[in-house]
């Protein structure tokens, strides 16, 4: 359960406006932002709530509708979309904490919304929205973004047993282990390998 992560003291001593109902499993109440982004002061005050029992990750949403319905990191219900799911979930379990989850995806999104809403660009890079933002986000994991065929090879990391004689997935008619077999089996003993396998495939099923 990610919610054996909530570590109230952290989250009560930084977010002194957040409370914690174990009743519901959420958090609710107001962030305060602060901070210097590019050179430029970034502040709000904004309403949320966080709920821990929709998914493996917790959701945020917008509860004072301070972000525009047309931005496209909101989804129609006003849940905020902080980032993939994986990479949101292997932070938390590496941290083991919500307070610098809170800290590094909710208040990260509020800041850059409000740059983006005065300069038209993200502060800080941003996926893309859907499924190409979770392809994008594989082919970083993996460093494979200066790669062809990228998301060829992360299949085969997912879906296929390594067999070096055969060709690889790149496409270059080269054999594997002569191409790009290193990395695969570097990517294949990745120690979240089990986490991401799941988190792919069905992603993958799913979009199809």
């Amino acid at each position: 359960m990610i919610s054996e992560y909530i570590d109230l003291d952290m989250i009560n001593k930084k977010y002194p406006n957040l409370i914690y109902d174990s009743n519901k499993n959420t958090i609710s109440g107001s962030i305060k932002i602060c901070k210097n982004c590019n050179d430029e002061i970034i502040s709000g005050c904004y309403d949320l709530l966080i709920d821990f029992n929709k998914s493996s990750i917790p959701y945020v949403y917008d509860v004072g509708k301070k972000i525009k319905r047309n931005y496209e990191h909101c989804y129609s219900d006003r849940r905020l979309c902080l980032a993939t799911d994986i990479e949101q979930l292997l932070f938390i379990r590496d941290t083991k904490s919500i307070c610098l989850w809170i800290e590094k995806y909710v208040e990260s999104y509020y800041i850059s919304y409000e740059y983006f809403q005065k300069y038209a660009i993200y502060p800080f890079g941003q996926y893309s929205h859907g499924n190409q933002g979770i392809a994008e986000f594989y082919k970083k994991y993996f460093n494979l973004n200066n790669e062809e065929n990228s998301l060829n090879i992360i299949k085969y990391i997912f879906f296929n047993t390594y067999r070096g004689h055969n060709l690889c997935p790149c496409g270059s008619n080269k054999k594997i282990r002569n191409c790009h077999g290193n990395i695969i089996i570097k990517c294949k003993q990745d120690p979240n390998y089990n986490l991401l396998i799941k988190d792919f495939r069905r992603w993958f099923n799913d979009k199809k």
